[in-house]
């Protein structure tokens, strides 16, 4: 079998639509792009630049953007991708991407020249509260999103996810799950998933769907971990197991605690913590100190390195610089120093 092919007549139909002139005319041609949704890559992100003139209170207005997003989709279908049935006996490779306001997927095998070719194609629009998730929630979104659509497909196979951050260590490795991620993990939990690093994988699926959610302009790549800002290590300091970074806040609604754990030879662990308990700006420091310190011993590190966001009273305070004379800090510190005897080396 040669593949899946596209429906020639439905292509023929949306090549020969001329630009929309009103609202009515976009619904037309997206309900023509839904009929042939499996064999677009991106679809939404495709259509973004038009899609946003339905919404209430946007006055239409086709503009530049708008004209050249619409040629590039027909441009695009002149040649569209052939799918290839699913086969039972080899595994799946998922390809997951996440941008700004869209989620899309593609899932692979490999053809009898051992190159791999997309079976199916799915993607879908952020609701406006998930577009304020941070990367790895949203890749974490889009995993769930694609296994609950595609069950029939994933559930007796193997599946090799593809992507730039692991998301299922992203969610096994937090202690403390919010409800969606706990929801998450259970739908989750009857696959056979397993991650492979985008960089290890070559092949023409990739191409094709990188080159759908490309970074505009001249960005310099960054591999920091999303929305994590750090400072940068300096190589020439001893080397620890795990490098912590750590800080606390009290505002009107309650405290927060936030570490980063990172591994020597592994990816970032970001973990927040509610406090359900009146505290102080230095009580939160002290307690998000102390839980990424117990999450380090409870994986075995013997030596950490111990940063903190901002010229801490804490850290002056356990490093002997500043004395306590607060009953309670004198409590966090006593126990502060309980925990360091655990550890074989440590820095602050």
């Amino acid at each position: 079998m040669h593949g899946i092919e596209v429906n020639p007549a439905k292509v023929k139909d949306i090549l020969e639509i001329l630009p929309p002139t009103n609202i009515c005319q976009i619904l037309i041609l997206q309900g023509k792009l839904q009929s042939i949704i499996h064999f677009i890559s991106q679809l939404y992100d495709h259509c973004e630049p038009f899609h946003h003139l339905l919404k209430k209170y946007i006055s239409f207005k086709w503009d530049d953007e708008c004209h050249k997003a619409f040629e590039a989709l027909k441009k695009y279908l002149l040649q569209p991708p052939v799918l290839i049935p699913p086969k039972d006996d080899q595994p799946f490779y998922l390809y997951i991407s996440a941008t700004n306001h869209s989620l899309g997927a593609m899932l692979a095998h490999h053809d009898e020249q051992h190159r791999e070719q997309a079976v199916y194609y799915i993607s879908f629009t952020l609701m406006d509260y998930e577009t304020r998730y941070t990367h790895a929630e949203k890749l974490c979104l889009a995993l769930v999103f694609v296994t609950t659509k595609l069950l029939h497909y994933l559930l007796n196979h193997k599946t090799f996810i593809i992507t730039n951050i692991d998301p299922l260590h992203y969610m096994y490795a937090k202690p403390y799950q919010h409800q969606h991620a706990t929801r998450w993990l259970m739908l989750l939990a009857d696959l056979n998933l397993e991650f492979i690093h985008q960089n290890s994988i070559k092949g023409q699926a990739i191409t094709d769907q990188l080159a759908n959610a490309p970074i505009f302009g001249n960005q310099p790549s960054n591999f920091n971990f999303p929305d994590e800002s750090i400072a940068a290590l300096s190589l020439d300091e001893p080397t620890y197991q795990m490098t912590l970074f750590f800080d606390g806040s009290k505002c009107q609604r309650g405290g927060g605690a936030g570490v980063i754990l990172i591994p020597l030879d592994g990816e970032p662990m970001p973990l927040s913590f509610k406090l359900n308990f009146d505290s102080t700006n230095n009580i939160a420091e002290y307690e998000a100190l102390i839980l990424g310190l117990q999450d380090a011993y409870a994986l075995d590190v013997k030596s950490i390195n111990i940063f903190g966001y901002s010229q801490l009273l804490v850290i002056n305070q356990v490093n002997g610089i500043y004395q306590c004379h607060n009953e309670i800090l004198q409590k966090y510190k006593h126990h502060l120093d309980i925990i360091f005897t655990t550890f074989d080396h440590y820095a602050l």
